[in-house]
C-alpha cells in the first residue's frame, strides 16, 4: 500500500511532499481498513470518507508546494531580498521554524508520530 500510496501523488518534489503524502495514506488506511473490510468492503462509506480526507490533503500539498515554488524562483531582485528577509524573520524563533516546517512538509500529527490510531 506504501508504494502505491507514494505513487498516486503528481507534486513538486519541494519537502519530500510526495513521499510525505504516501506516509500519511499508508498510516490512515491501516487505520481504517480493518472496519472497512468487515463492514462491507470497497463501497463502504468509511473507504469514501477515507479518500475524501486524504484528497483534501493533497489539495492542501499542492497548494504549498506551488506557493514554496514560486516563492524559490523569484526572479525580481526586491521580491527575492524580501522572500529572505522574512524567511530570516521566521527562522529566529523555534515556533517560526515549525511553522516553516509544517509549511513545507505538512502538518505533524502527533497520532501519526506516536503509532497511535485512535
Amino acid at each position: 500500500m506504501l508504494l502505491i500510496g507514494d505513487a498516486a501523488h503528481v507534486c513538486s518534489p519541494v519537502g519530500g511532499q510526495g513521499l510525505n503524502l504516501g506516509l500519511r495514506d499508508a498510516v490512515s488506511l491501516a487505520a481504517v481498513l480493518p472496519h472497512a473490510t468487515a463492514c462491507g468492503g470497497p463501497a463502504d462509506d468509511t473507504l469514501t470518507a477515507w479518500r475524501r480526507a486524504r484528497r483534501s490533503d493533497a489539495v492542501g500539498v499542492l497548494a504549498r508546494t506551488d506557493l514554496a515554488t514560486r516563492a524559490w524562483v523569484l526572479r525580481s531582485a526586491p521580491a527575492r531580498a524580501l522572500r529572505d528577509t522574512a524567511l530570516r524573520g521566521v527562522l529566529l524563533t523555534p515556533a517560526g521554524r515549525r511553522l516553516l516546517a509544517e509549511a513545507v512538509a505538512g502538518p505533524v500529527s502527533d497520532r501519526v508520530l506516536s503509532g497511535s490510531r485512535s
